[in-house]
């Protein structure tokens, strides 16, 4: 795992044919039902306002100087296809896509490629449609709907680009997620999966800060458990999710 920069959001990239080869892991405990779900996944014209068509952070890079938050968001995404060495695409699948800010932003790039993106929100799918369809330039290209990120309605070898910005870390079940994310892409392909993750620790440490520890435990969805859930693989000398996530 390599992160852009040092922090608790870092970036994995794979490239070509992956396999996720997983031990079984314990049930977990019951999630809220997606209908209670969908109706909260939805960005409000003041958010959309302030946020832009975006959803996620921004690159600021330490010293540089100021800039909008929407030029932030455009300027993450281009860093995370230059760190991947993306350098053309032909289709796209934006896992997680929020109103489609992402995968709009890469057909912008390259106008020969196509998007599907998918939510658990049919606002938000909506919207994304609609924002596209008043674009020339991605009109046609882009395509929206609600879709399971742990099932997708794609056949295998879908894209050359599989894409899950801040979006991983709500998966119930990351080793499904990312096997799906694998089967979409076709070989010689790309995935690139920006997450918020545990950081490695510095030398000394032997765990996140509290602070940090509740941002990643509410990021993912979790509970701490007396702020002992994360802990130093003593083998490897890297830190490690206790609950495997």
């Amino acid at each position: 795992m390599v992160g852009l920069e040092k922090g608790v959001c870092e970036g994995v990239c794979v490239r070509g044919d992956a396999a996720a080869h997983t031990e079984r892991r314990p049930k977990r405990r019951a999630r809220t039902p997606l209908s209670l779900i969908q109706p909260t996944l939805t960005l409000s014209p003041p958010l959309f306002s302030l946020r832009g068509e975006h959803m996620h952070h921004g690159l600021y890079p330490p010293g540089s100087p100021p800039k909008p938050h929407a030029a932030a968001q455009a300027d993450m995404i281009d860093a995370l296809l230059a760190w991947a060495g993306v350098s053309g695409v032909r289709a796209m699948v934006d896992v997680g896509c929020g109103i489609g800010g992402s995968s709009r932003h890469v057909a912008r790039q390259w106008p020969a490629a196509t998007a599907t993106g998918f939510t658990l929100s049919p606002v938000q799918a909506a919207r994304a449609n609609a924002i596209t369809a008043a674009d020339p330039a991605v009109a046609g290209r882009c395509t929206y709907a609600v879709g399971d990120a742990l099932d997708m309605p794609l056949p295998d070898g879908s894209a050359d680009l599989t894409w899950s910005l801040e979006s991983g870390e709500h998966m119930p079940d990351k080793a499904r997620f990312v096997a799906e994310l694998a089967r979409v892409t076709a070989p010689g392909g790309t995935v690139i999966i920006a997450t918020w993750c545990h950081r490695d620790l510095e030398a000394g440490e032997e765990a996140l800060g509290p602070k940090e520890q509740k941002l990643l435990a509410v990021s993912c969805g979790r509970e701490m458990e007396d702020g002992k859930s994360y802990e130093r693989d003593k083998t490897h000398g890297a830190p490690h999710l206790s609950l495997s996530l």
